[in-house]
């Protein structure tokens, strides 16, 4: 196994209990031949990529990183990461475990997130590694509070950016979805967007959004409808081509199975004076 280039720090045990495990913390020189394989470690990964590019996949799900992402591997996941060659990434990182970690990812919600894109801290990172370069007196509590900060940091730009509880897979569904609703969708051709399965697919999507990717489609065919019919002077056929039906007679049903009337007497209802 290639020797990683990277500069190792750790704190001296500690001579009593502690909430707080450190295993080790570093920084990772640019190095393409990097990377790192785990089968479900019993260890919560903490990293800030000062530079360059690398890849994660952590349980099947593929991210991409880059200079001013954080990422958060928490513990139970097969996680596989490493360097992208032509531009090698520098990292720093803390290895880590103990309730006090765990409570504050639970405290800030951040269990079921892994990348926090573009995320300035690498001011927060550098003071917390200098901590465990030190090995101080009181280190431990330093460092707890210095974690405690980059957790608090993450938290606020979760509540920033709610987008990130969804994956690259989730997103990148929906966007195909948004594009796509209008026509006919096979969930294989849903599957072949992510290069997964129809089954991996419907799970992604409704672990991200929710719902499934068909009553996802429903639902915008339903909002466009009612948008239609209570806004236009469109006719029944037109709006039915409009939301991705052939045929009137089958959109007229299936509007009137959703809204308990059919689109005219909706459209009369709702457009009338009184």
């Amino acid at each position: 196994m290639p020797q990683l280039i990277e500069t190792l720090f750790q704190l001296p045990e500690s001579n009593f209990p502690t909430p707080l495990k450190l295993y080790s913390a570093g920084i990772t020189h640019p190095d393409p031949n990097y990377r790192i394989h785990r089968e479900k470690p019993d260890l919560i990964v903490l990293e800030y990529v000062v530079s360059g590019e690398g890849h994660l996949e952590i349980d099947g799900l593929r991210y991409d990183v880059t200079a001013g992402d954080v990422y958060l591997l928490h513990p139970y996941t097969c996680q596989d990461y490493w360097s992208d060659r032509s531009r090698p990434w520098e990292k720093i990182w803390f290895n880590l475990n103990g309730d006090l970690v765990k409570n504050l990812i639970d405290a800030y919600q951040l269990k079921n997130i892994t990348l926090f894109r573009r995320c300035p801290l690498e001011g927060e990172f550098r003071a917390a590694l200098e901590i465990v370069r030190k090995r101080e007196k009181g280190a431990y509590t330093e460092l707890a509070l210095a974690l405690h900060r980059i957790f608090a940091a993450l938290n606020e730009w979760r509540q920033e950016h709610p987008e990130t509880r969804k994956s690259p897979e989730g997103l990148k569904l929906k966007e195909f979805l948004d594009r796509n609703w209008r026509r006919d969708i096979s969930l294989e051709e849903l599957g072949r967007q992510i290069s997964r399965s129809r089954s991996q697919a419907i799970r992604i999507f409704r672990r991200d959004w929710r719902t499934t990717p068909y009553h996802y489609i429903q639902e915008q065919r339903y909002r466009l409808a009612r948008e239609y019919l209570e806004n236009t002077d469109c006719k029944i056929a037109e709006i039915a081509e409009l939301t991705g039906f052939k045929d009137e007679f089958y959109f007229s049903n299936w509007f009137k199975n959703i809204a308990g009337m059919s689109p005219a007497f909706y459209k009369k209802k709702f457009r009338s004076p009184f």
